[in-house]
């Protein structure tokens, strides 16, 4: 059976390295546009947050948790990282963008500036400005917040000098009567970092008055409060109150606060994914139909390929490439765009695959403004299909195999074990996952697997060949 396969491997690569290329064009996509924002934080809830904060710090103080004078204080003025990053487990390239910054322009209404003397901010509806920079989460904003996909962390060392935490999270209007879940950090030179429409429950159990290490998990990205959709109001105060800009530039001149600032627009791929159908953004707070898909029968199916921009300018060029499992280039391709899109976009291309198309693990690359990201996909083969003593069919592919291989029964399968050559256990599961079974980083040679069906013992002969 193993002969077999290897057989049939090489005789499906002969055929696709002289198959022509089809073409790949993208049939949808374009800006993804967020609901606006008109008021993070009406006065009425900043003056309550002010307020806790003020009775706060003088208990901290009193507990000589907090320096009591300015000459107590450090003098060294605080940077601050990036307060957003992935939770372990997920492979977006980037989860967030930015879709407002402190506002300059004090006249009102509809007169804006901000650091770099654009107009990517807003005027709050009080006739006050923007005071904090939003990030929204992007793509698929509703489903990264569901799963816990974006982590807020702490941006600079400090103390905890307010939280609220239990407010409802997915709202989707401005609603200056529903509060948010927060929280704010005092820092070594007495500014504080609001952290602000939190997930629900999701603060961490820290209390007031415990310290913060930077880069510390604080809780997940949600849409509590006066909130469009799942976004972090991200705000820097002075020990007076005063909202500070962090960023630095021609209409901000104050020294920049950020350990490493971000580019006014920073053209970046968020994600690269496959679907076997088109994505559909559906209104907050619905879950997107996202249709992602890695895995692709032995059928000609179709599959989309899909890449999810922030900051995508008018005339940068992305040079798509389709590798085949051999490393041989399938098809190329380019995505120029004649205009700039407003913070958010996507694009999605249909393939479909033919007869000749070889099984294995598929590579979808993208090169955009000088970095290159990649995503796998796999189109399985024809079954390893072996009827056993017991009576079971049991399909194992691929076999031979170099990342990922599956198995498929019409019953249970359990207690599986993969021996290496000289009977150590390399690998073992309780049940089966759709995930399947890893073995990139096993060296090349044969092994053993075995595993439950309905009671009934099985093995099979797996080869690694990287």
């Amino acid at each position: 059976m193993l002969r077999f396969l290897i057989t049939l491997s090489f005789c499906t690569l002969s055929f696709s390295v002289f198959a022509q290329p089809r073409r790949v064009v993208a049939v949808g996509g374009g800006e993804y546009k967020q609901p606006p924002q008109v008021q993070c934080i009406s006065d009425a809830e900043r003056a309550d947050i002010t307020s806790n904060i003020s009775k706060n710090r003088k208990a901290l103080i009193e507990q000589g948790i907090l320096p009591g004078s300015n000459s107590q204080k450090k003098t060294t003025a605080t940077k601050f990282d990036w307060p957003l990053q992935q939770a372990s487990g997920f492979n977006y390239f980037e989860v967030n963008s930015i879709t407002n910054y402190v506002d300059h322009d004090s006249t009102f209404p509809g007169n804006l500036q901000d650091w770099n003397c654009g107009t990517r901010t807003y005027d709050l509806a009080t006739g006050n400005n923007h005071t904090g920079v939003d990030m929204c989460i992007y793509p698929f904003d509703i489903n990264m917040m569901d799963r816990n996909q974006v982590q807020v962390v702490a941006a600079a060392q400090g103390i905890i000098i307010d939280k609220r935490d239990g407010n409802f999270d997915k709202n989707c209007v401005i609603n200056t009567t529903s509060y948010p879940n927060y929280l704010v950090i005092e820092h070594a030179d007495g500014l504080k970092s609001w952290y602000v429409h939190l997930k629900k429950n999701s603060l961490t159990s820290k209390s007031v008055g415990s310290s913060v290490a930077a880069g510390e998990v604080l809780g997940y990205v949600g849409s509590s409060g006066s909130s469009s959709g799942p976004h972090l109001h991200f705000e820097i105060q002075d020990a007076l109150n005063n909202v500070l800009d962090p960023f630095s530039g021609p209409c901000n001149t104050n020294p920049s606060l950020w350990n490493s600032q971000k580019p006014y627009y920073e053209s970046t791929i968020n994600a690269l994914m496959t679907h076997d159908k088109p994505p559909v953004f559906n209104a907050c707070p619905m879950p997107h139909s996202i249709h992602a898909k890695d895995t692709f029968g032995i059928g000609l199916e179709t599959i989309y390929f899909a890449a999810y921009y922030h900051d995508q300018m008018a005339g940068q060029t992305t040079a798509f490439t389709l590798y085949m499992p051999d490393g041989t280039v399938s098809n190329v391709w380019t995505n120029s765009q004649p205009q700039a899109w407003s913070q958010l976009s996507y694009w999605y291309y249909p393939f479909t695959f033919i007869e000749s198309d070889p099984w294995g693990k598929w590579t979808f690359e993208a090169d955009y403004q000088g970095k290159k990201v990649s995503h796998n996909f796999y189109r399985l083969p024809p079954a390893n299909v072996t009827t056993r003593k017991t009576g079971y069919e049991v399909q194992v592919y691929p076999n031979p195999v170099s990342d990922v291989f599956f198995i498929k029964s019409k019953l249970a399968v359990s207690d599986i074990r993969l021996y290496n050559a000289v009977g150590q256990v390399v690998y073992s599961s309780a049940n089966i996952g759709n995930e399947g079974i890893p073995v990139k980083n096993l060296a090349e040679g044969l092994y053993i697997l075995c595993a439950t069906i309905d009671g009934k013992k099985i093995r099979e002969k797996i080869k690694v060949s990287k």
